[in-house]
This record gives structure tokens, C-alpha cells and sequence, in this order.
């Protein structure tokens, strides 16, 4: 995972704040201070916002992007597999339209512990901001938008790498797609 963690093994930072860092870097570098904590002052007052949209809204500062990680899937924290790697077919981030999570905050989606929900009222599962579905982006680099009814039993088999290279996404879930980004021929 690319979460910035401290040598004592403590996880500090988001790879959501690292990206958002490294991709539009500022003169005299980074804006986070990469030594510290999310939570620490300086980085809750300096640390960029707007380059990509991480948030629902900026009074919330709550994620709506999330990776899927834990045992077996591609940001396994015993054994993270780079993303040239990954299998294609591997879901590696979710959209969750009330995820309760600060978008620096090193928190994501745990394959152990996640809800087992698609829009659910609260919106605490995997959900999209609109009545058109939710996002979710494959390893490759492709966005898929799925409509809601979308079953949690099959979304969820793209979760670990290794059942990932094994299934067709659009035999499994190409019913439920919505649109995909980038677009292909």
C-alpha cells in the first residue's frame, strides 16, 4: 500500500494525500509533513485539497474513495502486489458515498471487516453518490459504474487477487455496468 507508515510500523498518512501530493507537487515540495500524523495540526492545515476529489464535500472531509485491502487482495499489507502485477480483473478502490473516514486518514476498506452492503440507507458500504450506481476501479486502470442492485456476492469475488485471475468480469458482472472509463472500442 502506498499509505505512508512511520518506522515504528505506525501508519501516518494516506496513499490518498500521497497522490495528491506527488501529482501536482508545488514549488519547495510536499504540502503534507510526512513525519507526522494525519491527524497533527500542521497536516489538517496544510495539507492539499482539490487536485482530486476525495471528498463529498470539503466541510466533511470524508473520503468517498476507498482501496480494498487485507488478506489476499492487492494491497495485502503482508504482501502488496505492484499494480503493473495486479491481476487485470482485481477491484483495488470502491466508492462509499459516507464512508465516516477523513481522506487523509490511513483507513480503508478491509476485506474482514467491511460492510456486506451495496447503497444501504446509511450509505457506510460500498455506494455511489447518485441514483445511477457506484465506481469501482479494476487494476488495469478501468471505472466501472454498477447500478445498485449490483450483488455484494459477486462484486466481492474481484476483491482477492487470486480469484480475480481466474473470472471474466464481464461474464460476472457486466449485467450490472452501468458505463466504464476509459472507454473502449
Amino acid at each position: 500500500m502506498l499509505d505512508v507508515v512511520a518506522e515504528n510500523g505506525e501508519r501516518l498518512l494516506s496513499w490518498r494525500v500521497w497522490l495528491t501530493d506527488h501529482s501536482l507537487p508545488l514549488p519547495g515540495g510536499s504540502r503534507a509533513d510526512y513525519h507526522k500524523s494525519w491527524a497533527d495540526p500542521r497536516n489538517l492545515r496544510t495539507a492539499a485539497k482539490g487536485e482530486f476529489d476525495f471528498t463529498r464535500n470539503a466541510a466533511e472531509d470524508a473520503t468517498t474513495i476507498l482501496a480494498i485491502t487485507g488478506p489476499g487482495t492487492v494491497f495485502d499489507e503482508g504482501a502488496s502486489t505492484p499494480l503493473k502485477s495486479a491481476p487485470t480483473n482485481a477491484i483495488v478502490l470502491v466508492e462509499v458515498r459516507n464512508s465516516g473516514i477523513h481522506w487523509m486518514s490511513p483507513r480503508d476498506f478491509d476485506v474482514r471487516t467491511m460492510p456486506r452492503t451495496i447503497n444501504d440507507a446509511e450509505g457506510r458500504g460500498i455506494s455511489g453518490e447518485t441514483s445511477l450506481g457506484f465506481h469501482v476501479a479494476f487494476a488495469d486502470g478501468e471505472v466501472w459504474r454498477l447500478s445498485h442492485d449490483t450483488p455484494f456476492e459477486k462484486l466481492s469475488r474481484f476483491f482477492l487477487a487470486e480469484d480475480a485471475k481466474r473470472l471474466n468480469r464481464d461474464e460476472i458482472l457486466g449485467e450490472y455496468r452501468r458505463s466504464r472509463w476509459p472507454a473502449h472500442n
